[in-house]
């Protein structure tokens, strides 16, 4: 028994040790307290706190116009988070960040054209998602947030 719950117990350990990681070093699953010291020390500042969210805003990353960090099941632990850049529509920008994206998830995206919207897969059944908005596209949002195969069967 007590070998079974030390298996498991390892096996647990490495496998949030292998955690992927997003935009920022934010897992899914990370401590709320972890997040907001890590990016308290990269220069963020807090600009808005909820229950469920805490908006972060930082003068010294380029474009970046807003973090949104999220515990929605409020367990303390991140749920999801959203960064938003001013691209004011510029494709050369927004191309650069979909491949950053690629490149640091290692999954190519598809084009969701109902939501017209890029998502990225992920495990554990999270995606990113990818849309710009404003007038003439002025933001770029990225979300990190559960996966949300409803419209699975329209592709």
């Amino acid at each position: 028994m007590k070998r079974t719950l030390l298996i498991c117990l390892f096996i647990a350990l490495v496998l949030g040790l292998f955690a992927q990681k997003g935009m920022f070093d934010i897992s899914f699953g990370q401590d709320i307290s972890d997040v907001n010291k890590a990016l308290l020390a990269k220069g963020f500042t807090v600009s808005e706190k909820t229950d469920t969210s805490t908006l972060y805003k930082s003068t010294k990353i380029p474009r970046l116009a807003s973090l949104s960090v999220r515990d929605l099941d409020k367990n303390g632990t991140v749920s999801g988070w959203t960064i938003r850049f001013t691209v004011n529509g510029d494709q050369t920008i927004i191309d650069k960040y979909m491949a950053d994206l690629t490149a640091l998830h290692k999954v190519e995206s598809y084009y969701d054209d109902y939501y017209e919207e890029d998502v990225w897969e992920l495990e554990n059944e999270k995606a990113i998602y990818v849309y710009p908005t404003g007038d003439e596209s002025e933001t770029l949002i990225i979300e990190y947030t559960d996966f949300d195969d409803y419209w699975d069967y329209w592709y």
